[in-house]
């Protein structure tokens, strides 16, 4: 069985790097040919039938909530925890952020209240203003402008 979690991981670090570059709109095609190579189908979007695969959520998530953004910064937070920062037209801040590792990670209080949404769309309850960034990538929505220094690990 492919690892679905891992290509839909990939496919949302793939599209923030792609905005961090500038990039605005982008194609992915998908084509229909039979049997499709189970180990390389991890990072599709559709099953051979045309049925959605878990990465085409993680890729409508990452579309909608970077939509109209602008790339503002990025950082390294602490022990490989990275976070890549978005501004919106009404200067809301999308942050993603991810790590290799879980690595705990605390919001300053100044950056405001912010809501947690998972690649599957999923609002997250949060521990006050600690946040676990891990492998999947989590998008961190603040009303208002927020910079990369917002964000600091936190030791155990």
């Amino acid at each position: 069985v492919p690892n679905y979690c891992a290509g839909a991981n990939a496919l949302v670090r793939i599209a923030v790097s792609q905005r961090q570059a500038g990039i605005r709109r982008w194609m992915y095609y998908w084509t229909k040919r039979p049997p499709v190579d189970r180990a390389l189908s991890h990072g599709s979007l559709m099953h051979p039938d045309g049925s959605p695969m878990p990465t085409a959520l993680a890729y409508a998530t990452c579309a909608f909530l970077l939509e109209d953004t602008d790339a503002v910064g990025t950082g390294i937070v602490a022990d490989g925890a990275s976070v890549a920062l978005f501004r919106r037209p009404d200067t809301s801040t999308v942050a993603v952020l991810w790590a290799e590792k879980p690595t705990a990670v605390s919001v300053a209080e100044e950056a405001g209240q912010f809501t947690i949404i998972d690649i599957m769309s999923n609002v997250r309850a949060s521990a006050g203003r600690k946040v676990t960034a891990e492998p999947e990538p989590v998008f961190l929505e603040f009303s208002h402008p927020v910079d990369a220094t917002a964000f600091h690990a936190t030791r155990p």
